[in-house]
């Protein structure tokens, strides 16, 4: 099978879990109407999904569920005997497991040099890249070829968002523009750390020092409310920590020190507004014909409105029930409830009163 069908395979699958799985079948049909085969492949793969056999990589942080490239990610799977790196799918004859050669990286997009792929989901590719002027590291997101209305709306609507974030506990938005092709892009600041619980876990960090990162995170979102954006996908693997300190020194803390200290110094910083809203009554106007129905973010950190699926009955009060989440998680080490059995009914009731 030829890269470029495989390319166009992951489009559609990604795109087609997006979706309930009643509407897939009726996306299938109208995005590839005279290519029996093709849609045969999106379906024998959306199958083995459901039931548990995906050939997707689950993301090293990945809990329950994710952000649209998190949770669905298609990268590199583990290295053959020979050291090469190939992916893994199921082949819709027989379903067996077929080898892929890992997709082939662009040299460049737009002025930045690609050098490796990061993440790939539903909605588009983020790939590590070099911008020659000025010459920096960057994050790159760029939109899949085939993204639908609805992801493209999203891309361009966590454009927006970062371009009203100017915080240092917010991933900086450089440039956005377009590719000769059409696919929308935009760079940001690229971001190295761990995620915030494994960073507290890792460093054995006490309660005071876990409360000293979580107040910094704090102060992030609500420097975001303050300018309208809520981010609707709040959870640990969304909010990086990165020292401030020498790295070779950051896994080997000296005999005695204090890992308050380290807290104090250390950086977390909130990423991936791809759900973000912005609550200017004109955007969220526009934007609810899309989203009514829709149940965007993750699971084990969503609010019950926000798991209602109804976007009027979402307002920062629903990144604040994820921050709860998020608190319990670092204090805790584990979530308030379970929800990868249960489902939307590990989920507490709606309640207005303390929403």
């Amino acid at each position: 099978m030829s890269s470029e069908r495989w390319t166009r395979i992951e489009e559609l699958f990604n795109a087609a879990l997006e979706r309930e799985p009643g509407e897939r079948l009726s996306f299938l049909q109208g995005r590839c109407p005279d290519d029996p085969a093709l849609r045969a492949e999106v379906q024998s793969l959306l199958a083995e999904h459901e039931r548990g056999s995906s050939f997707l990589e689950e993301p090293a942080f990945e809990r329950t569920g994710g952000s649209l490239l998190e949770s669905r990610r298609v990268g590199p799977g583990p290295a053959s005997s020979d050291g090469s790196s190939a992916d893994v799918a199921l082949s819709a004859a027989g379903g067996r497991a077929e080898a892929r050669p890992a997709a082939a990286l662009p040299t460049d997009i737009g002025p930045y040099r690609i050098l490796r792929e990061i993440g790939r989901g539903g909605m588009g590719v983020v790939y590590e890249a070099e911008q020659r002027q000025p010459r920096r590291l960057v994050a790159l997101k760029v939109t899949g070829r085939y993204v639908d209305e609805h992801a493209r709306k999203l891309f361009l609507r966590e454009e927006q968002a970062l371009a009203r974030l100017k915080h240092p506990g917010i991933g900086a938005i450089y440039e956005a523009g377009c590719t000769d092709e059409g696919r929308q892009f935009f760079a940001m600041e690229l971001v190295s750390g761990e995620p915030l619980t494994q960073y507290a876990q890792s460093r054995k960090l006490p309660v005071r020092g876990r409360l000293e990162l979580f107040c910094k995170v704090c102060e992030a979102v609500n420097y975001a409310h303050q300018r309208g954006v809520i981010h609707r996908d709040l959870k640990p693997s969304n909010i990086l920590v990165d020292d401030d300190t020498d790295r070779s020194r950051e896994r080997e803390p000296a005999v005695g020190s204090d890992p308050s200290a380290q807290a104090q110094t250390a950086r977390p910083k909130v990423l991936d507004f791809g759900l973000a809203r912005i609550t200017d009554s004109d955007v969220a106007a526009a934007t609810l014909t899309t989203e009514l129905g829709r149940i965007q973010g993750t699971l084990a950190y969503m609010s019950p409105e926000q798991a209602g699926g109804n976007p009027q009955e979402i307002d920062l009060r629903s990144d604040v029930y994820s921050l709860g989440v998020v608190l319990y998680e670092l204090l805790t080490d584990r979530l308030p409830y379970d929800v990868r059995q249960t489902g939307l009914g590990g989920l507490p009731e709606a309640d207005q009163g303390c929403a």
